[in-house]
């Protein structure tokens, strides 16, 4: 995602609505979606998301994250998708201002929802998304290797690649980044005065689509293939070693019957609990590959469509398009943030109990 979409000089974020458009998507609807989307629900997704998060960072302390590398790494993700909700939240703050008429500020709004929100908010949706490709990885090996895998991911390990991943996508995004165009005290013409905005130098444009390339359209492309690749691989390893229990266990009870010793009710309800918590998981995987995948899908149709039309950006015949999808990009991201919490609570019983504790429900 292209966090140059909101500068000023390229897109009038205020603009308002036209009495005759024939583009797709009109000045006017423009407008008010951006009303809609970015001060509205994405405000109040945030604020949700928030709370959600920061409960769901409480319920994997309390569970131990030294004692299981999964917990460690969900607490991971918690953490950066809390991180990206502020800075989303920060985002419709400052949207906010930038329809406020008439603010005398000593800093040009946009600029600083450039440099202060919106590229903070798409650093974290990386981070974000490569931890949850390696969660899904971690997973899937746990399924293909079951006896090898406690070898292959200990706790320092999984620590260590937790901790390398935020640091790699801000050497390689944010850094380059900051180099080229960060915030000034510059004057401003139109007002004679100095205020703080944007600062880009010379090769600015170069280093920045270059990132872009980088960080937006590879990376995102290879987050939803490896996550989707990732949780379908485990969701058929899980459902065949189920069906070869189930005839196992199938034959088994012929040969009892033949010799005389039937099952007892215990040994046919374990054989249904061990079923269940195979379904269990295989759901949970589906559930976070289908949000992830869903959430993904208004950027993913710009990258792809950009390839195609190259009107379809943020100064060619397409532009209203390019900022509505990038609207709903935003949108989605909160969501899916936000709602992990109630596939946690539903599909994992661990989190379940202790969530219970923690607000003394009665199991």
């Amino acid at each position: 995602m292209d966090e140059n979409l909101f500068h000023k000089d390229i897109m009038n974020t205020t603009r308002q609505p036209t009495i005759a458009d024939s583009r797709i998507i009109s000045d006017t609807l423009l407008y008010y979606s951006q009303i809609v989307l970015y001060i509205g629900l994405c405000g109040i997704i945030s604020i949700l998301g928030i709370i959600a998060n920061i409960l769901n960072i409480i319920v994997f302390i309390r569970q131990g994250v030294l004692k299981d590398n999964s917990t460690a790494s969900l607490l991971s993700l918690s953490i950066s998708d809390l991180l990206g909700l502020v800075f989303l939240l920060w985002t419709s703050v400052c949207f906010l201002f930038t329809y406020m008429p008439n603010s005398d500020l000593p800093f040009d709004i946009v600029s600083v929802l450039v440099v202060t929100a919106v590229r903070p908010h798409l650093t974290f949706v990386q981070i974000s998304g490569w931890l949850t490709v390696y969660i899904t990885f971690e997973r899937c090996m746990c399924v293909v290797f079951p006896f090898k895998v406690g070898r292959m991911f200990t706790a320092k390990r999984s620590a260590i690649i937790v901790m390398m991943i935020p640091i790699f996508i801000v050497l390689t995004e944010q850094v380059p980044m900051f180099i080229v165009e960060h915030l000034r005290w510059l004057p401003n013409s139109s007002t004679n005065k100095t205020i703080l905005s944007i600062y880009r130098s010379s090769n600015a444009n170069s280093v920045l689509s270059v990132t872009k390339y980088l960080n937006s359209t590879l990376s995102t492309s290879l987050r939803v293939i490896l996550v989707f690749c990732f949780t379908e691989i485990t969701a058929l390893r899980v459902v065949a070693s189920s069906k070869w229990r189930k005839s196992a266990s199938t034959s088994d009870k012929q040969n009892q019957t033949i010799k005389g010793k039937a099952k007892t009710s215990e040994d046919t309800s374990i054989d249904h609990g061990f079923d269940d918590r195979e379904k269990r998981l295989v759901k949970m995987i589906r559930a976070i590959s289908i949000i992830f995948l869903i959430c993904s899908m208004p950027e993913l149709v710009y990258i792809l469509a950009e390839s195609v039309e190259t009107e379809l950006n943020n100064v060619g015949r397409y532009s209203n398009l390019f900022y509505f999808l990038y609207q709903f990009s935003f949108l989605l991201e909160g969501i899916n943030v936000t709602i992990n919490i109630t596939v946690y609570y539903r599909l994992s019983t661990k989190y379940r109990c202790e969530f219970d504790k923690l607000f003394g429900i009665n199991l």
